[in-house]
């Protein structure tokens, strides 16, 4: 089947389909992750692992139309190599360097030819999860609404370019390299337009590619739900919170809940 044809069944059966309200996001503060109408978190998924050592915190955003072959996927790498590229990145400067709720904080792109996954993660006490969450929400939320200063960009861009310089030294990182740019149906000339392309990523490229595609993501935070659930609500009064047990998990649920599967 052709592109076109399968376009043309999806419009004929989908088309008609009216777009689905979102639900906002409501709170204060840090934990509110609110410009205007749009939060950056609409929903926490709490997995309830009783008896947990710790808690996984993580943020997730399917990003529509931004593939590995797009012009803004330097903007993307560049944006995260600030927010949770490494040990000096946003994300764990706030929550392991400054408060030591973290051995680790991170974020990363997976992309695909269609579109790419976008999420943020670390792990730290079941007690300290809220404010961990709320931690990673303010991050996400500046980069949408602040320009960083060059002082702090120019370093990550330089992360990301010697990275890939030292990357290319052997003819394994080359091949492997030239076999990713394959994967994707890119040019080996992309190579070329590497270098050029990441040093060329300004400050309000990465606040623009923040506001467009950060908004409306999902968090799932995973532990023992009895030790932080009232801290929790307390973070983010009016946010919709969804807790599955995690004796009822079934991640092949839509709802994640093997209680929905007929």
């Amino acid at each position: 089947i052709t592109p076109a044809a399968a376009n043309a069944v999806a419009e004929k059966l989908f088309g008609g389909w009216p777009t689905p309200k979102r639900e906002p996001g409501i709170g204060s503060g840090y934990g509110s992750g609110i410009v205007g109408a749009r939060p950056i978190v609409r929903k926490i998924t709490v997995i309830d692992l009783p008896d947990s050592g710790q808690a996984a915190v993580n943020f997730y955003k399917p990003i529509i139309g931004v593939t590995r072959g797009s012009n803004q996927y330097y903007s993307a790498s560049v944006l995260n190599s600030l927010l949770g590229g490494g040990y000096s990145s946003r994300l764990n400067q706030e929550i392991r360097i400054k408060r030591g709720l973290s051995y680790g904080a991170g974020s990363s792109f997976s992309w695909r030819r269609n579109r790419t996954n976008f999420s943020a993660r670390t792990q730290t006490k079941n007690e300290s999860a809220p404010e961990v969450a709320e931690l990673m929400i303010a991050e996400l939320k500046r980069l949408t609404d602040t320009d960083a200063t060059e002082t702090e960009l120019n370093p990550r861009r330089l992360v990301l370019t010697g990275g890939f310089g030292r990357n290319l030294e052997t003819t394994g990182g080359l091949a492997a390299a030239l076999s990713d740019l394959y994967s994707f149906g890119i040019a080996p000339s992309e190579l070329n337009a590497y270098m050029p392309g990441v040093t060329g990523v300004s400050s309000a490229a990465v606040k623009d590619f923040a506001a467009k595609n950060l908004f409306d993501g999902e968090m799932i935070i995973v532990g023992d739900y009895s030790i932080f659930k009232d801290d929790l609500a307390k973070r983010f009064p009016g946010m919709k919170i969804e807790v599955v047990k995690a004796s009822e998990l079934n991640i092949e649920s839509p709802t994640l809940k093997k209680s929905d599967i007929p």
